[in-house]
């Protein structure tokens, strides 16, 4: 485990023990082992659900909960749970860009990347600096242009 991660997490479970109505704290409960899994490859996923449905009990209209929740699902490859939770916070907010982002995740893990590419634009178009979403598209442009196309057909 990495060093923040000793550090962090035990601050936040005391907070959650003295203070256990706030979902602050859950969602940064959810939120460290996310980003733990993603940056320090400790695949933690089930504790970032966890923690962020422990948060959403407590504050269920919490779009920033939905989209913690939505990334851990799609750590998962539970892409269909993770599009459900996004539904729900872009019905509220079309323009929430986490939201966009994680819905063009979800949509590139089950293998949509013509969808998941307009969900990456939609992103740079409202958050030009989004580099995650950048970067996103550009690999859905390269391997549709590397991607080899089948003849069709002899010319008689």
């Amino acid at each position: 485990n990495p060093i923040w991660l000793e550090r962090v997490v035990p601050v936040l479970k005391r907070g959650i023990e003295l203070e256990p109505r706030s979902p602050d704290l859950y969602f940064g409960l959810s939120e460290i082992y996310y980003a733990g899994s993603t940056l320090a490859g400790i695949s933690d996923y089930t504790l970032a659900i966890h923690w962020a449905k422990q948060g959403l009990q407590r504050l269920p209209y919490s779009e920033d909960g939905r989209v913690l929740l939505a990334n851990g699902l799609i750590g998962e490859g539970k892409y269909d749970q993770a599009l459900e939770e996004l539904r729900s916070v872009l019905s509220r907010s079309p323009n929430e860009v986490k939201a966009l982002f994680a819905a063009g995740q979800a949509v590139l893990g089950k293998g949509d990347g013509k969808t998941a590419a307009v969900f990456f634009r939609r992103v740079l178009e409202i958050s030009p600096s989004f580099e995650e979403a950048r970067k996103a598209l550009r690999q859905i442009e390269q391997k549709s242009l590397t991607e080899e196309v089948e003849p069709q057909g002899q010319a008689k």
